[in-house]
């Protein structure tokens, strides 16, 4: 008896284990992806990937969502405290979100959570990217339907879109796109180490900025960069107090060790979607194209000469992070030394921002082999003058 009991339990167990795994469907990510559905995606993802670990597909579509999610996450942390027209011109702040009318009282706490909370989020996504094995996986999406529920009240307005955010950071974007809703861009393996760069440069960002404590400062000018802001002093400043103010003491070492390792990591990762991109065989709407393949903007093309002068800056930026490479800095120059970032980096020490200003820093000047205005030069003639729009689009 006991031994009949035994096998039905077993039998139930299987068969509600059946009955789950039936219950569970791939989703079409279209239909939350353009009704800004976003975390409604990711539940739905990540319950059907607990059935099937090794489906690709999924798991890229999965990574874009987060992604997607961490983007909706900050601008609906920055609508929450809705910044001044002063405060947007911060990094971060500049994302695009319409005015609340009842901002949430900020504070230096929740000031630096902005930049805590966006980071786990991006290596939520950084995560499920690398887990994607090299497949033949391709997303197609069309970036101007993409919905953001911006100011987190569960109903999408017009407003509330990626489109919005990508032509606020890209001024070129209503000249370049002149049909936006017909922008579908097909984002392939290669496009998953752009992601995965692109998380960790914003998130060695993020760390840079929790490194130092600046809560004196966040103190004096928090009414300048928020509509609701708690004004801790009248009085006006004066050059003692902002000499004061100034003065950032390191809180965070490790911080600034991770952010190097994160910003070498994504000069690797830009390799190795380059590498990826240069082996691809198709042309279907390529986020970003290889020689010879057609772009999902239109108007542009990348020649051969453009990806050696991209792989030139890598070597170039992983010699200066790496510290084999100095800095140039006036009145050092001329007898060859120069700023060593890596120490910065490495062996962090207490910041002092009026000094700098003045040229009476206590950045790490050693002798050593500098980098040359030349490379520099030659690096905005092959992309027209136009480099550091590039870097943000290759990353």
């Amino acid at each position: 008896m006991k031994r009949q009991l035994s096998l039905i339990i077993i039998l139930i167990f299987i068969l509600s284990g059946c009955s789950s795994l039936k219950q569970v469907e791939k989703i079409n990510i279209d239909e939350y992806i353009y009704s800004g559905e976003l975390k409604k995606a990711e539940k739905q993802l990540i319950m059907y990937l607990n059935t099937q670990k090794k489906d690709n597909q999924v798991r890229f579509e999965l990574g874009i969502i987060q992604f997607l999610l961490a983007i909706e996450g900050l601008a609906q942390t920055v609508y929450m405290y809705n910044p001044t027209a002063t405060g947007r011109f911060l990094p971060f702040l500049r994302i695009p979100v319409p005015e609340n009318p009842e901002p949430k009282l900020i504070t230096y706490s929740g000031f630096n959570d902005i930049f805590t909370d966006f980071s786990i989020n991006l290596a939520k996504a950084y995560v499920t990217f690398k887990q994607v094995e090299k497949s033949d996986v391709k997303v197609p999406i069309y970036l101007s339907h993409i919905q953001m529920d911006i100011n987190n009240d569960s109903m999408i307005s017009d407003y509330e879109n990626l489109w919005n955010i990508y032509r606020f950071y890209n001024r070129n974007a209503n000249e370049l796109i002149k049909n936006p809703g017909e922008l579908l861009v097909v984002f392939d393996y290669a496009d998953t180490f752009w992601f995965r760069g692109y998380c960790k440069l914003l998130v060695a960002l993020c760390n840079i900025f929790t490194a130092y404590d600046y809560e004196k400062l966040f103190d004096y000018i928090a009414p300048y960069l928020f509509k609701n802001a708690y004004t801790y002093y009248q009085e006006e400043i004066d050059e003692m107090t902002l000499m004061l103010i100034t003065k950032f003491k390191l809180k965070h070492k490790k911080n600034m060790n991770l952010a190097l390792e994160y910003l070498l990591e994504v000069l690797s990762l830009s390799r190795e979607s380059w590498s990826e991109i240069m082996n691809e065989a198709d042309n279907d709407h390529e986020w970003i194209p290889g020689p010879g393949q057609n772009g999902a903007i239109p108007g542009i093309k990348i020649s051969k000469e453009i990806v050696d002068g991209w792989i030139m800056f890598l070597d170039e930026a992983e010699k200066i992070l790496s510290g084999t490479r100095l800095v140039p800095v006036e009145g050092f120059t001329n007898i060859g030394k120069g700023i060593n970032i890596n120490t910065i980096f490495m062996k962090p020490k207490d910041f002092d921002l009026v000094k700098l200003i003045m040229g009476k820093h206590n950045l790490p000047i050693e002798t050593g082999e500098l980098t040359k205005p030349e490379t520099w030069n030659r690096l905005n003639r092959i992309f027209g003058g136009e480099f550091i729009g590039f870097a943000l689009w290759f990353n």
